[in-house]
C-alpha cells in the first residue's frame, strides 16, 4: 500500500465532504423524494415523475434524486392555481369561452330553499310515481 496515495486520497474526500456541507449548509436541506412526499402530501410516484420530467428541480447523486421541500411546495401550489386558468385559456383558444375570469371572480349566493304550502313536495313525487 502506498502510504502517500492512501493519504492523498482521504485529503481529496475531505476536501470534498467540507464543499459538499458548505453548498448544502447555504442552500438549504435537501431530502429524499420520500420524505418530500410525506412532508408536503404529494404522491411518491407523482413527485418522482416531475423530478424525471425536470418539473421539479432535483439534485442527483448517484442515482438518488434529493429535492427541496421549498421547491416542491412552489411547484405544486403554482400548478394547482393555474390550472383553471390553463383550462380557461385552451377553451379560449378553441373558441368555447368568450372571456377569462380569475376563479374567485364568480360569487355565489347562499342557496334559499322555497316554501311551499302542503305536504313535501318529495312525498309527492313518490306519489306520482307508484
Amino acid at each position: 500500500m502506498d502510504e502517500a496515495k492512501l493519504k492523498r486520497e482521504f485529503e481529496i474526500a475531505r476536501k470534498a465532504r467540507r464543499l459538499i456541507e458548505e453548498v448544502l449548509a447555504e442552500l438549504g436541506p435537501f431530502v429524499s423524494l420520500a420524505q418530500a412526499s410525506r412532508e408536503t402530501g404529494v404522491s411518491l410516484q407523482t413527485l418522482a415523475e416531475a423530478v424525471r420530467t425536470e418539473r421539479v428541480p432535483a439534485l442527483k447523486v448517484l442515482g438518488k434524486s434529493w429535492v427541496r421541500v421549498s421547491a416542491v411546495r412552489a411547484y405544486y401550489e403554482a400548478e394547482s392555481e393555474d390550472d383553471d386558468l390553463r383550462l380557461q385559456r385552451a377553451l379560449h383558444a378553441d373558441g368555447l369561452l368568450d372571456e377569462m375570469r380569475p376563479l374567485g371572480a364568480t360569487r355565489f349566493t347562499p342557496f334559499q330553499p322555497v316554501k311551499i304550502a302542503g305536504k313535501p313536495l318529495s312525498e309527492t313525487i313518490i306519489e306520482e310515481r307508484r
